[in-house]
């Protein structure tokens, strides 16, 4: 795994964190009542140091407000962005659903093709057998018709014939054989022209039946293909509305973390700001002692120090690591993202993670792709930034002592990154490790 390289995760982060101005509230009260007590001393005009000291707080109190609502913003988009996303995959499902439905209902189409295949070419078999048998019955008809006139005259006198020519008793027997043949023989074809018509009945009845189903089986197949053209274009349309949703989420978050990044030369402003009010309320004090106003070098002392947070600072912890595990990653060791800017170490799966000073949290919390992650306030102008925590156990604006437990790595692949800054510049954490 490649350790992260957040040269820029604490202002960053500060960003992301309400509790920033909840951590420093008590600290500037404290200030600017000791503030107004120096300049409200009788016969005192504020100082070069109080000026200072009043700039670095208004800037302070300017920057943690657009910081709120920076967070807010964030946190806003964000949610939008994964409701957004959640859309996109919901609509994303149901294009799939209606893909394989479209699939089976295509499946459906298949076998009905086959099957309207089927009865088109029975359908045209039942035709050319229906024309064949029609052909016959008229060949029939055609070959009873000299017969007929025959047939009726005999239908109405048999006998007459043997009457009109008497012959002898030879004669008259063959006859009545011709006579009995002619009858069956008109007869046989009677049946055979009747048993050719019944069947060119079922014919026809078979053919409009599968007529029938032939042509609700093209409505239905018809219908079906709409149906499902229809869903699907439904669903394709609203897939790529949730994934321009998405997007757009997306870019708002990005908007909003660069809107964050934006503000990161200011806080890195406000540190010296800070640092040279600082510096000019030490160098008031002294002056002030040496002319023996002990109230007010007292005031500015307090104020210096009300500029730095409760802890007192880093310092060596024995080469006790924050985690139990082995260093993967050196301070200053080569990485592709150039050398690194703090000390990775491969932890044990779910190994506690302890705090490397007293101080005050100054954010905790899930940040990019950092896993979840937390800034220590050390005091003196240091800062512990650690990144890669599975679970947190401690919140923004929570005091804590040194080797206190701040949470637990994940179950599996734990990397924490573990960097020390002291103002803006990124120092090695190793000596206080």
């Amino acid at each position: 795994m490649k350790a992260p390289d957040p040269r820029h995760l604490l202002p960053l982060a500060l960003m992301l964190s309400p509790s920033v101005a909840t951590a420093h509230h008590a600290s500037h009260r404290h200030t600017h009542h000791t503030e107004k007590q120096a300049l409200t001393t009788p016969g005192a005009g504020p100082s070069e140091g109080q000026k200072a000291l009043a700039r670095a707080q208004a800037t302070r109190r300017a920057l943690e407000k657009r910081q709120a609502e920076e967070a807010a913003a964030l946190h806003a988009k964000q949610i939008a962005s994964a409701q957004a996303e959640a859309k996109a995959r919901q609509d994303n499902a149901r294009t799939l659903a209606f893909m394989a439905q479209t699939h089976t209902a295509q499946s459906a189409v298949d076998t009905t093709q086959n099957r309207i295949r089927t009865l088109r070419a029975n359908i045209a078999e039942l035709t050319e057998k229906q024309t064949a048998v029609e052909a016959d019955i008229r060949r029939q008809n055609a070959a009873l018709e000299p017969l007929l006139p025959v047939a009726a005259r005999l239908s109405i006198a048999p006998d007459a014939a043997l009457l009109a020519s008497p012959e002898t008793a030879s004669e008259s027997v063959t006859a009545l054989s011709i006579l009995g043949g002619f009858s069956r023989l008109t007869q046989q074809r009677a049946q055979t022209l009747q048993s050719r018509q019944d069947e060119l009945r079922r014919i026809s009845d078979d053919l409009q039946t599968q007529q029938k189903e032939l042509a609700d089986l093209l409505a239905g197949q018809t219908r079906d293909r709409n149906t499902a053209a229809a869903r699907t274009r439904i669903a394709a349309r609203q897939e790529a509305a949730a994934d321009q949703g998405a997007q757009k989420a997306r870019k708002a978050v990005a908007d909003a973390l660069q809107a964050a990044a934006d503000l990161s030369a200011e806080i890195d402003a406000l540190v010296r700001q800070e640092a040279q009010a600082r510096a000019e309320l030490e160098k008031e004090a002294a002056a002030l002692t040496r002319q023996h106003q002990l109230e007010r070098a007292r005031h500015a002392r307090s104020q210096a120090q009300a500029l730095t947070s409760a802890g007192q600072g880093v310092s060596s912890s024995g080469g006790h690591a924050p985690v139990s595990g082995h260093v993967a990653i050196r301070w200053r060791q080569a990485t592709e993202a150039g050398p690194a800017t703090g000390i990775t170490y491969a932890a044990l799966s779910s190994a506690p993670v302890q705090a490397p000073c007293t101080g005050r949290v100054e954010f905790a919390g899930p940040f990019r792709s950092f896993g979840q992650m937390l800034i220590l306030d050390c005091g003196r102008n240091y800062r512990f930034v650690l990144s890669g925590l599975g679970q947190l156990t401690v919140s923004g604006g929570q005091s804590i002592r040194k080797a206190a437990t701040l949470g637990q790595m994940p179950t599996a692949d734990g990397m924490l990154f573990v960097q020390l800054r002291h103002g803006t510049q990124v120092v090695s954490p190793a000596p206080f490790l």
